[in-house]
């Protein structure tokens, strides 16, 4: 039986959150820079170093999703798995305070850890597809 699809899927869901983690950053980064030009300048290193921290985060789990692809470099993929995971945690907070205060459009966004946690399942169950 090829399961080569494992792999292959787990690619997708990486370079998805790896892609949206970048733009994540990006607007941190814009957000943190608003910040600090209203309230002064204590605010501004906070967006800065935070949103560089999930830019990088960001490009390392785009990396391991185009890693899967190619099914090679198995530890960092399920690296990159666990990090769009984690990353993908802020989203909870996110629509946990939608549904508590009543503030904004309630979406699927809070769960946005459910496809990470399914990719941390199929690379795990695909070690043996990676080449060395």
């Amino acid at each position: 039986m090829n399961r080569k699809w494992m792999p292959v899927t787990a690619g997708v869901i990486e370079i998805v959150h790896g892609v949206a983690a970048i733009l994540g950053g990006i607007l941190f980064l814009l957000v943190g820079y608003t910040l600090g030009s209203v309230f002064g300048s204590g605010m501004l290193w906070y967006g800065y170093v935070v949103g560089a921290a999930i830019i990088v985060a960001g490009i390392l789990v785009l990396i391991a999703g185009i890693q899967a692809l190619k099914s090679k470099a198995w530890p960092l993929v399920l690296f990159g798995a666990i990090l769009s995971f984690i990353l993908s945690l802020w989203s909870v907070e996110y629509w946990i305070n939608i549904e508590r205060y009543g503030v904004g459009i309630n979406t699927l966004y809070g769960f946005a850890w459910v496809p990470a946690v399914f990719t941390i399942i199929l690379t795990l169950g695909s070690r043996k597809q990676f080449r060395k």
